[in-house]
């Protein structure tokens, strides 16, 4: 099974996954992140069984890692011979973008690693794992569309949509915009926006907040399942609470063999 999380910076993301963990383990399944399913799965592996056996134990975690991270660069190829139109869509609207080079180049590295990750982790998850991208390709729309600056292309967006892998489930954290920025602030602003002034920031974490919220409106008309989470109170205990119940009704729908295969 596949679970992907999606919302504004600052809204709560990361704060809530080991929220979902501990949730999905009351539910007798194992959710990990990328890093956390890496070695595990790396593990079953020819190369990975290899280093587990021969290796000693204080080599085999980093052995473990480097074999991941090859493998799954390799699996960028096998990703982009399945999904050419999705690849192209990616490079020609980011080339296209009225951004400095190098925040590009950071959007589209990191979007080909997720590929890699993807492809190589998915086909060899267990019937009772399930994979959790905290920044996975729905969430990849702030990063490909929002800025301080410009507008956002809803053609682009769509077509996007339309052609990422789809989840079981999305998660989309919501928050008030304001306290989002406040909570961007008070966690450490990103090293990459840094030069900028607050009123940049500001804008971007706006049109972050826009396209998130457009991206749910959209994804819904297209029959995603959708688990949405207020997470505005200054305790985490009522959005878990809620994430709780709300993934107790929909694993109702999925039957533990269930994963994603598109």
């Amino acid at each position: 099974m596949i679970v992907e999380f999606i919302g504004t910076p600052g809204s709560g993301k990361t704060s809530l996954l080991p929220v979902l963990a501990k949730i999905f383990t009351e539910h007798n399944q194992v959710a990990r992140t990328v890093v956390e399913a890496s070695r595990p799965v790396v593990s079953r592996t020819k190369f990975g069984k290899s280093i587990t056996r021969f290796s000693p134990n204080f080599l085999r975690d980093p052995l473990l890692w480097q074999a991941f991270y090859w493998m799954s660069y390799l699996s960028r190829r096998n990703f982009s011979i399945e999904r050419p139109e999705l690849v192209n869509h990616v490079r020609t609207t980011q080339r296209d973008r009225d951004i400095p080079v190098e925040e590009r180049n950071h959007n589209l590295s990191w979007w080909f690693h997720l590929s890699g990750y993807y492809q190589f982790l998915v086909p060899r998850l267990k019937s009772n794992e399930i994979l959790v991208l905290d920044e996975g390709f729905a969430h990849r729309v702030v990063q490909f569309n929002a800025s301080d600056h410009e507008d956002i292309n809803q053609e682009n967006l769509s077509i996007y949509l339309d052609l990422i892998p789809k989840p079981d489930f999305l998660i989309f954290v919501d928050l008030p915009l304001k306290e989002c920025e406040r909570r961007v602030y008070e966690r450490g602003l990103w090293p990459r926006f840094a030069h900028k002034s607050r009123q940049q920031v500001s804008n971007f974490i706006s049109n972050s907040h826009l396209v998130a919220s457009k991206t749910v409106e959209m994804l819904k008309s297209r029959d995603w399942d959708i688990i949405e989470i207020d997470n505005s109170a200054e305790s985490i205990s009522p959005a878990a609470q809620e994430l709780d119940n709300k993934i107790s009704l929909l694993l109702e729908k999925f039957p533990s063999s269930s994963k994603m295969s598109s």
